[in-house]
């Protein structure tokens, strides 16, 4: 059973994890705006789509369907998003399992790093906060 319900709950988590990046540590999301890249998260289980726009300073972070072209595509489970965030799961290992495929240039994701380092931070809270996880 996926531990997201709905992709509106999906959205609810990460829009709050976004938004709390930004407000208390914009080291995290510069790297984005720096980089210049739109990259878009295609999950599954529920699915979803999260797209972010690092040509805005500070990067956009938009939910759902978007038609703007995306430099890198990320596609994954949602429960894969959800371990790695947790800590309970590697990217690169999920990558290596082909939980993971990307396609675009790999390395416009590495403007990511410290999204994922610093968000692992703060998910558990904001699951806590939300109580939308299972």
């Amino acid at each position: 059973m996926p531990v997201f319900s709905s992709a509106d709950d999906v959205y609810r988590v990460f829009d709050a994890l976004f938004s709390q990046l930004q407000a208390q540590n914009g080291n995290a999301t510069r790297a984005v705006s720096k980089s210049k890249v739109v990259i878009r998260l295609n999950c599954t289980e529920p699915n979803c789509t999260i797209t972010l726009n690092g040509r805005k300073n500070p990067p956009v972070a938009t939910f759902g369907a978007e038609k703007m072209r995306a430099d890198v595509q990320v596609e994954m489970a949602a429960d894969v998003l959800h371990r790695i965030f947790l800590g309970e799961q590697s990217l690169k290992k999920a990558v290596a399992a082909k939980q993971v495929t990307v396609r675009g240039p790999v390395w416009k994701t590495f403007a990511l790093g410290e999204i994922f380092s610093q968000g692992r931070k703060l998910y558990p809270e904001i699951l806590r906060g939300l109580e939308v996880a299972k």
